[in-house]
């Protein structure tokens, strides 16, 4: 990645309170470019969902998800399940948010589309020596775009920030995990996430004195990225009840950190520049979920679950803690729905709440976000290709709906008013054998 400062000056003849402002707006533009690629953004799994059918559900699934998916929502629920499977996905989300300034002016916040490709992999192992199931699972996401929605402009909190709405940008998310059935009522499994975002390679600072341009630049950039691990449990005391937990570990997986040395020609004077470049990236929450599904009668399945974030140890992408810590805790409340048709037909549909965890009086930091009101649907399909494949395809397709009712915050900028709407489609294939 390549960013550039350029500022303008009156020339090599200039007074030396004249070099020092030039020195000054220097280092300014130095770190204001390096704060550039900085995001502050959260996952796009816990914000849209990671398969069909959990997004259909609410993502109330914990206790009851048997795909690749699983490596995300509850480990353990991989060894439900003693099939192997490879499947491919595709989202689209399509946002409309909108925001209304001091002045009563309306701004469109961002509406940049997301697309997300899921490339998901499960294998059941040791199926014939073992009586239980021993499963593994691999899932590779791609979100891209959102960019504009989650920049952070300047190394200071008056700028518009997007910490949870609009949170996804170009990254790869790599999850896996292993599920093991213990006992005929209970299972348990671990997993992991790992996210690779693009890392800045070359940063250039350009000052031009009387269109005289020259630069000098070194500059290394590493990225260093931590694994987040997951931790979950399943019992099922009854054919028809599943009681589920899990634990995902949160921060800032991905940190950037930079330092480069140059200097800045003005007539017969060389002005060092110094730049260090220390920032986050990726935020996710700790969260605790508890899940409990039961079936009332053969054909109908009802989860519930709720989700404990604590958004209150927001990791900010530099090492300074925003003033008056403007994020709180927050319970995401979920219900989910599946109904089979058939032996081979399902639908599912599901609602969750999210209330912000951003506080609506922030007097030192302009973090913007709504409350979200979210449905969902889903519908499910086996279909066999007997003279191409021995096993049938699954075919799943979902859309989602997050409706952001107006919400006024009071920040250092004075009052803005959010709201909007999200919508996304998707639809995954999957073999399974």
């Amino acid at each position: 990645m390549r960013v550039n400062a350029i500022l303008h000056g009156h020339g090599p003849g200039m007074s030396k309170p004249g070099i020092q402002g030039a020195v000054l707006l220097v280092a300014l533009a130095g770190t204001v470019s390096l704060c550039l690629a900085g995001r502050v953004s959260a996952d796009m799994s816990s914000q849209f969902g990671l398969s069909p059918r959990a997004i259909g559900m609410a993502n109330a699934v914990s206790a009851v998800i048997d795909d690749y998916s699983a490596v995300y929502y509850n480990p353990a629920g991989l060894a439900q399940s003693s099939e192997s499977g490879f499947t491919l996905g595709y989202f689209y989300g399509q946002p409309r948010v909108k925001i209304r300034a001091e002045g009563g002016s309306r701004e469109i916040g961002f509406k940049s589309p997301m697309n997300v490709g899921v490339i998901g992999y499960r294998q059941a192992l040791f199926r014939d020596y073992w009586k239980k199931n021993v499963v593994v699972a691999l899932a590779l996401a791609y979100p891209e775009n959102f960019k504009a929605a989650t920049m952070v402009r300047t190394k200071y909190y008056g700028e518009r920030q997007w910490p949870v709405f609009g949170r996804v940008h170009d990254m790869l998310v790599m999850s896996g995990g292993m599920g093991i059935q213990v006992h005929r009522m209970a299972y348990v499994g671990v997993g992991m996430r790992f996210a690779v975002t693009y890392s800045a390679q070359d940063i250039t600072i350009l000052l031009r004195l009387r269109e005289r341009s020259v630069e000098y630049q070194h500059v290394d950039i590493n990225a260093d990225s931590e694994v987040q691990p997951i931790a979950g449990f399943v019992v099922r005391p009854w054919d028809r009840l599943r009681v589920a937990a899990v634990w995902r570990r949160g921060g800032a997986p991905v940190s950037l950190v930079g330092k480069g040395q140059g200097g800045a020609e003005i007539g017969d004077l060389v002005v060092p520049v110094a730049l260090d470049l220390n920032f986050k990236d990726f935020y996710t929450p700790d969260e605790i979920a508890a899940s409990v599904a039961f079936e009332p009668y053969d054909r109908l399945l009802v989860a519930c679950e709720a989700t404990y974030a604590l958004w209150s140890d927001y990791d900010v992408p530099y090492d300074r803690r925003p003033p008056g810590n403007p994020f709180s805790d927050i319970v995401v409340p979920r219900v989910g729905l599946e109904y089979r048709l058939s032996d081979t037909a399902r639908i599912q549909a599901g609602y969750y709440y999210q209330p912000s965890p951003v506080k609506g009086v922030q007097p030192f930091t302009q973090y913007l976000d709504a409350d979200e009101h979210v449905l969902s649907a889903a519908g499910e399909l086996s279909v066999p290709i007997p003279r191409l494949l021995e096993y049938p395809l699954r075919f799943r397709l979902c859309l989602q709906y997050q409706y952001l009712p107006q919400r006024r915050l009071s920040t250092v900028n004075g009052t803005t008013t959010v709201w909007g709407y999200l919508i996304t489609v998707g639809g995954t294939v999957e073999l399974r054998f």
